[in-house]
């Protein structure tokens, strides 16, 4: 694409300033410098986080840089030819000043969403501003709406996983800490691998990928007929379901840290053959459970930043899998990819709400609903206040609402971007492996993992709360939120300190 800029013109007071093509600047053609210090001193008070519409020259940023020293800029110009023509060597402009500094981040326009959202953190910084360079809006007003709504996007996204952060926090590292305490009590009692040739999943088979959707109900004799035929991998939540129906899954896949995903895993079925893969944030009383009837338990990492550091610590392997913004029915898909399996179905992934429930046949809620039913609150009137606990839209015909919509454009999106190709019929996914050269890894799952908990908290205690500021955001959100406090280096304290001498008995 074409740069919106054409050449350099030397101001009245001797600076150095873009043209357009229109022959307009974006800056003073006489004292730039004084026009950025006015800007700089209108703004009222200190912010954290500046965002720039319209770098131009750099002259602004200069004046900002100096005001609010210690604050981050995040700069956006149209594309990468505008940056191409702005650090020219050539053209001498202060922008080339602030490439190599750390708190001044340069976007393009398709590139704000996923840059604002990796570098705004809500924990660290308290507020930002929005500056624009009037003469470069001008210049460019039929891109500003689109500029606008990407920043509300990543402001959004950035919102709802900072409250996400903030309400599991606290629990995602308690489980952390418990279920790396059980592993490493685990290998004090046994060397714990996984031996058993059952477990190996048969690729020649093809994997079916299980979530506990209310369209199960219709599909789930598919499985009971093709049960030898299947490699079932069953979410947490479906766990139950298929166990009603006596059918025993292959593997299970968890994620949930909540007390209430305990639930899930009481059964007397004979699991001797079922491999659980449990995300180290997932509930630790879960696991617990599954250790003590000698269950095959294995751990997994996801997003949680704070896994990054018990990978680098622990000479064992913690496979990782992808769950998109907390999703299980993608971390078990993925499990599936990174098998290798080339034939993939999914059932009672429906992302709406069907039938008037939420869930399908033998789930925990099932159990739990009827228990406590009575005349006036019965079942039925509990599954519809669990699926209007949000606003519900028609698509397609089926219920949903704008979460369940994303979660649905996310695990799409995945599929595609493992090169699978993606039908869907008759309320199943279909998925067909396009790169049939794609290395499998299935190996990695199968490794001994060992941990040595009492000589990873030492270890932590010497790491500086700075080097631990990226592990510890969530607990730092979570502490942000519960103690009302704003400095960013009294929260990481609080974290650093609360991981140090968490000394909870199991």
């Amino acid at each position: 694409m074409k740069s919106i800029y054409s050449s350099i013109m030397t101001t009245k007071n001797g600076s150095q300033i873009p043209v357009f093509h229109s022959g307009r600047t974006a800056e003073s053609k006489y004292n730039p410098q004084l026009e950025a210090q006015r800007i700089v001193d209108g703004i009222e008070k200190k912010f954290d986080f500046f965002i720039l519409i319209g770098v131009s020259s750099g002259i602004l940023l200069k004046s900002l840089v100096q005001a609010f020293n210690d604050s981050v800029f995040f700069c956006i110009e149209l594309n990468e030819s505008d940056y191409s023509f702005l650090f020219s060597t050539e053209n001498n402009l202060e922008i080339r000043n602030f490439i190599n500094y750390s708190n001044v981040h340069f976007s393009t326009v398709d590139e704000i969403q996923n840059k604002l959202c990796q570098i705004y953190l809500p924990v660290k910084y308290n507020d930002f501003k929005i500056i624009e360079t009037r003469g470069w809006k001008n210049e460019n007003k039929d891109f500003i709406p689109q500029i606008y709504e990407r920043i509300q996007k990543a402001v959004n996204f950035i919102s709802t996983d900072f409250s996400t952060q903030a309400h599991f926090g606290k629990l995602w590292m308690n489980n952390i800490l418990n279920n790396l305490k059980l592993l490493s009590a685990q290998n004090h009692c046994k060397s714990y691998t996984i031996q058993n040739q059952n477990l190996i999943p048969d690729l020649k088979k093809t994997a079916v990928v299980i979530a506990a959707g209310t369209t199960l109900d219709n599909t789930v004799h598919i499985l009971q007929e093709n049960r030898n035929s299947f490699y079932i991998i069953s979410t947490d939540t479906a766990f139950s379901c298929l166990i009603k129906y006596k059918i025993i899954p292959d593997a299970v896949i968890s994620i949930d840290g909540q007390n209430i995903s305990y639930n899930h895993f009481l059964h007397n079925a004979d699991v001797s053959n079922t491999l659980f893969l449990f995300d180290l944030t997932s509930n630790y009383k879960a696991c617990k459970y599954l250790y003590e009837k000698n269950s095959n338990v294995y751990y997994f990492t996801g997003g949680h930043p704070f896994s990054v550091l018990v990978q680098n610590f622990s000479d064992s392997f913690f496979p990782n899998l992808f769950s998109g913004a907390g999703t299980v029915t993608i971390a078990a898909t993925d499990f599936a990819f990174h098998c290798g399996f080339e034939n993939i179905q999914v059932f009672g992934a429906d992302f709406s709400y069907q039938n008037g429930k939420a869930y399908a046949k033998g789930t925990y809620l099932d159990v739990l609903y009827h228990k406590d039913e009575n005349k006036i609150c019965n079942a039925e009137f509990l599954y519809d206040k669990l699926m209007f606990r949000t606003p519900l839209r028609l698509m397609d015909e089926k219920l949903t609402t704008q979460l369940l919509q994303s979660y649905k454009n996310s695990f799409e999106e995945f599929i595609i971007k493992n090169s699978y190709s993606i039908k869907y019929e008759n309320s199943i996914y279909y998925l067909t492996q396009n790169n049939k050269n794609k290395t499998a890894v299935i190996t990695d799952f199968l490794k001994t993992q060992t941990f040595d908990y009492n000589k990873f908290v030492h270890s932590i205690q010497k790491y500086s709360t700075q080097e631990l500021q990226i592990p510890l955001l969530p607990l730092a959100a979570y502490f942000k939120v519960k103690m009302k406090k704003n400095d960013f280096s009294e929260i990481l304290n609080l974290a650093h300190s609360y991981i140090v001498e968490y000394n909870n008995i199991i």
